[in-house]
C-alpha cells in the first residue's frame, strides 16, 4: 500500500470521499448481481440433476422406475409405524423387490432397548439382503428404515431410501453384471421413528459386523431438496474423496457435519457410528411443512430429491467397483478428517483439516504484518482499536432485526420456527435488515476511515479462523479464506482501489457462503431466518470500507430500501393464511379411557402451534364426551399372572382386544429393578416401562421386583385412530389442521393389584 500521504489524511480524505469512483459502483453493480444470480440458483435448486423416466437406459438411476416400485411397496399409501399390519404387509412387499434382484434375504426379528438407560423397548423385524461380491473383503452396507410414523405414509421418511436402494442397485448390477467385485447388504430398519430400534438390534446381534467396510444412510426430512452429505465419520478422507471424484452433482458441506455433530438429532447411522464404524448420511430436508405428515408423499418435486438420491448411491457404488481396495484400506482412527464445500453442486473442494491450522497461520502472520506497517501513529491505533470494538456489535445489527421480525411473525401468526421454509423470503429480510442496519451505521462509521475498518476486517477474520481451526475445524474455511483474501488485498493494492477489490473479494465469498444460507433454511426454517444471516452479514463486512464514502442520500435510499423490503416480506408472509391443506398445522388428539368410565377423554397436544380460538374454544366444551361401551367389550387391557419362578419376580401376559401395539406399565414406587422379554434381561431406570410392536398375540414379561411394591402396577394400552364418538369433530376442525408423527390416539387405562406370593 505504497503512498507518500500520512496515513491519518488518507483515511480521511477516503472517508470523505463522495463519488467512490466508477469503478467501485461497478464492483457494486457486480456484487448486486451475483447475489441475486445465487439465490435464483438455489430457489431453482439448478444443481439438482433432471428427473430420469422409466424408459431411460437400464444403468442409469430412474426416479420414476424407484417410484413405481415405491407404489407396488405401499399401494394404499397408508401409515405403517412399527407393529402395525400394516407394516407387515410393507414388509412382505419390500422382501419380494428384494429377491427379484436376486438376493438372499433374511428378517431378523429381536426385542431390543432403546437408548441406554432408556425404558423403552421394541420388537423389530429387520430386513437384511446380501449380494456377495467376487472379491473378498470388507462390503458395503446400504441402510434405509421402511417404518413410518402413525400420522403419515411415511413415502419420503423413508420408504423413498429403501427404493432408491432397490434401484440403484438393479442400475449397478445392469452395468457390471450379475456378479460385481464390491460386495453390498441392505439393510432395511424397523423401528426407527420411534428409537432407532432396529438399528440397535442388527450392531447388537448381526455376526458380520467387523466385515462392514462402510455404512451409507438414506433418510429425508422432509419433501423437497437436493440430498445433501450432512454427516460423515471421523476420518472421512476416503469417502469424501470417493464422493467427490464420483458424484454427479455433490453437494456438501463440512459446516453441515459441524453443526449436526452438536445438536442431539440422530439417524440410523448415529447407532453405526458409535461402534466405530465409518459412515455417510445423505438427506434432503426441504418442505419441513409435509415432514411426518399424511402429506409426506413421493410425487412432484420429491422425484427431483429421490433421483439426486438415487444418483449419489450409485456414484459411490461405481467408485467403490472400480477400487474395492478403499474399504479394505480406510481406518477412521488413522484416516484424517477432511474439510470439504460443494461450489455450486458442481464440484467439491476438499483438502485435509491440518491445511486448516496453515491456513490460520498464514492468515495471522498477514494481520501482523498489517497492523506493523499501517499502525504506526497513535491516532491509527485508536480507530483500529474502536473499530475492532464495533465489529461485533455491526455484525448483531442486522441479525437481530431479521430475528426480531421473524419472532414478531411467529407471535402475531402463531407458526412454528420450522414452518416457513422459504429461501427468497429468508434471503429478502435478510437483505432488508442489512440494509436498514447499515443505512444507520455506515454515517456514524465514516470517521473511522476505510484504513481501519479493512484491518479490522482482516483481524476478526484472521481471529475466527485461529479459533474454528481448533473448535470447530469443519467450518474454518468460511473465515481463513477471507483472512487470506484480504490479507493479499490490504498488502498488495493502494488505498484507492482497496474498495474495489474488498467489494470483488466479498462476491467470490458469497459463492461459497450463500448456498450454506438456503441449507440452513431449509434445516431450520424461515422463522430462524434471523440466527442464519451468517451466511450473508460476514461476507458482507468486507463492504464496509467501500461504504464509507457513500453520500447521505445514498445511505437514505439505502434504509428505505431496507425498510420497504423487511414490510414487503412481512406482510407478504404474515398476512398469508398460516395454515391450509397444503401446509398444514398440527392437531393430535388422543382419546383416554379410564377404567370406571364409560367415556371419552380429550387431550389437546398442539404446542408449539396454535388452534384457532373457535375451535380451541370448542374443544374446552367438549374435552368430555360420553360414549357408552359396547355390550360385552372388555375395558382396557388385559393381564394375566403366571406362575414365577422365584419370590423375587413376577410374570405376567400382555394382552389386548384390539390388538394394540404398545404398552406401558408404570408403577408408583421403585416396584422394578428389570424386565425380562424372551429371555432378554435389562435393568430398569425408571417407574415407566414403555414396550413398542408388541405382536397381536401378546407379550410375556417377567418383572424382577424392587424394594417397594406400591398399591398396584398401572397398565396403558395405546392404538392408532379414534372412537367414532370423537371421529366427528376432529373431522369438523377442518383440513388446515392434520396429526404429525404420533397422530391421532386411543389409550386405555387399568390398574390391576399384584398376586400373592
Amino acid at each position: 500500500m505504497p503512498s507518500n500521504e500520512p496515513s491519518p489524511e488518507r483515511a480521511s480524505r477516503a472517508a470523505s470521499d463522495p463519488s467512490l469512483g466508477r469503478g467501485t459502483w461497478l464492483a457494486w453493480g457486480a456484487c448486486a448481481v451475483v447475489w441475486l444470480g445465487l439465490w435464483i440458483w438455489v430457489r431453482t435448486e439448478a444443481g439438482m440433476p433432471e428427473v430420469l423416466d422409466a424408459n431411460a437406459a437400464l444403468e442409469r438411476f430412474s426416479a420414476q422406475r424407484a417410484q413405481a416400485t415405491l407404489r407396488r411397496i405401499l399401494p394404499e399409501r397408508d401409515p405403517h409405524p412399527l407393529g402395525s399390519a400394516r407394516a407387515g404387509e410393507v414388509r412382505v412387499r419390500l422382501v419380494e423387490a428384494l429377491e427379484a434382484l436376486g438376493a438372499t434375504v433374511e428378517v431378523q426379528t429381536s426385542w431390543v432397548r432403546g437408548k441406554p438407560k432408556n425404558d423403552r423397548f421394541g420388537l423389530v423385524h429387520n430386513l437384511v439382503a446380501s449380494f456377495p461380491g467376487s472379491e473378498p473383503g470388507p462390503h458395503l452396507l446400504g441402510v434405509a428404515h421402511y417404518d413410518s410414523v402413525s400420522a403419515g405414509p411415511g413415502e419420503n421418511d423413508d420408504l423413498a431410501g429403501c427404493v432408491a436402494w432397490i434401484e440403484a442397485l438393479r442400475a449397478f448390477r445392469s452395468a457390471q453384471g450379475a456378479q460385481p467385485r464390491l460386495g453390498v447388504r441392505l439393510l432395511f430398519t424397523e423401528g426407527e421413528e420411534l428409537g432407532l430400534y432396529g438399528a440397535r438390534a442388527f450392531v447388537r446381534d448381526d455376526p458380520d459386523l467387523a466385515a462392514i467396510g462402510l455404512v451409507v444412510n438414506l433418510e429425508a426430512r422432509g419433501s423437497r431438496g437436493p440430498s445433501r452429505l450432512f454427516q460423515t465419520s471421523l476420518g472421512n478422507r476416503p469417502w469424501v474423496e470417493l464422493y467427490r471424484d464420483h458424484a454427479p452433482n455433490p453437494m456438501a458441506a463440512s459446516l453441515y457435519v459441524e453443526v449436526y455433530r452438536r445438536m442431539p438429532n440422530d439417524t440410523d447411522l448415529s447407532v453405526f457410528l458409535d461402534r466405530g464404524l465409518a459412515g455417510l448420511n445423505f438427506a434432503y430436508v426441504g418442505g419441513w411443512s409435509d415432514y411426518h405428515s399424511p402429506l409426506d408423499r413421493v410425487e412432484g418435486p420429491s422425484l427431483r430429491s429421490l433421483q439426486h438420491q438415487g444418483d449419489n448411491v450409485l456414484a459411490l457404488l461405481e467408485g467403490l467397483e472400480q477400487d474395492p481396495s478403499r474399504l479394505q484400506s480406510a481406518d477412521p482412527k488413522r484416516d484424517p478428517d477432511w474439510v470439504h464445500l460443494d461450489v455450486l453442486g458442481t464440484w467439491l473442494w476438499a483438502y485435509p483439516v491440518s491445511v486448516q491450522w496453515g491456513a490460520a497461520l498464514a492468515g495471522l502472520a498477514l494481520a501482523l504484518m498489517a497492523w506493523l506497517r499501517f499502525l504506526t501513529h497513535s491516532t491509527q491505533m485508536r480507530r483500529w482499536l474502536v473499530a475492532c470494538l464495533l465489529w461485533p456489535c455491526v455484525v448483531a445489527l442486522p441479525l437481530a432485526l431479521a430475528w426480531g421480525a421473524t419472532r414478531g411473525l411467529e407471535a402475531w401468526r402463531g407458526v412454528h420456527p420450522l414452518f416457513w421454509s422459504r429461501h427468497l423470503p429468508g434471503a429478502l429480510l435478510g437483505a432488508g435488515a442489512l440494509a436498514l442496519a447499515w443505512s444507520w451505521v455506515i454515517p456514524r462509521l465514516r470517521r473511522l476511515g476505510s484504513e481501519a475498518w479493512s484491518l479490522a476486517n482482516l483481524t476478526w477474520m484472521a481471529g475466527l479462523g485461529v479459533g474454528t481451526a481448533h473448535y470447530v475445524p469443519g467450518a474454518g474455511y468460511l473465515f481463513l479464506g477471507a483472512a487470506l483474501g484480504l490479507g493479499l488485498v490490504v498488502h498488495g493494492l493502494a488505498v484507492p482501489r482497496w474498495p474495489v477489490a474488498q467489494v470483488l473479494l466479498t462476491t467470490l465469498l458469497w459463492v461459497l457462503w450463500v448456498p450454506l444460507h438456503g441449507g440452513l433454511l431449509d434445516a431450520f426454517g424461515f422463522s430462524q431466518a434471523g440466527a442464519l444471516l451468517g451466511p450473508l452479514v460476514l461476507p458482507s463486512m468486507l463492504l464496509i470500507p467501500a461504504s464509507l464514502g457513500l453520500q447521505p442520500a445514498v445511505s437514505r435510499w439505502m434504509g428505505a430500501t431496507g425498510a420497504l423490503l423487511a414490510v414487503f416480506v412481512v406482510a407478504v408472509v404474515g398476512l398469508r393464511e398460516p395454515y391450509t391443506p397444503q401446509r398444514p398445522g398440527t392437531l393430535d388428539v388422543v382419546a383416554i379411557q379410564e377404567e370406571g368410565h364409560a367415556g371419552w377423554q380429550g387431550q389437546l397436544e398442539s404446542k408449539p402451534f396454535r388452534v384457532p380460538g373457535p375451535v380451541l374454544e370448542d374443544w374446552k366444551q367438549a374435552a368430555w364426551r360420553k360414549a357408552p361401551l359396547a355390550a360385552g367389550e372388555e375395558l382396557g387391557p388385559q393381564v394375566t399372572w403366571r406362575e414365577a419362578p422365584d419370590a423375587e419376580s413376577l410374570v405376567l401376559e400382555l394382552h389386548s382386544t384390539r390388538a394394540a401395539p404398545t404398552f406401558l406399565l408404570s408403577t408408583q414406587t421403585d416396584a422394578l429393578a428389570w424386565i425380562e422379554i424372551q429371555g432378554r434381561r435389562w435393568k430398569v431406570a425408571s417407574h415407566r416401562v414403555l414396550l413398542h410392536g408388541v405382536p397381536p398375540e401378546g407379550v410375556i414379561v417377567r418383572l424382577g421386583l424392587g424394594r417397594e411394591l406400591g398399591e398396584s402396577l398401572d397398565v396403558s394400552e395405546v392404538v392408532d385412530g379414534l372412537p367414532s364418538s370423537m371421529q366427528a369433530w376432529v373431522r369438523g376442525v377442518g383440513p388446515a389442521w392434520s396429526p404429525r408423527r404420533l397422530g391421532h390416539r386411543t389409550r386405555w387405562d387399568r390398574s390391576f393389584a399384584w398376586p400373592e406370593r
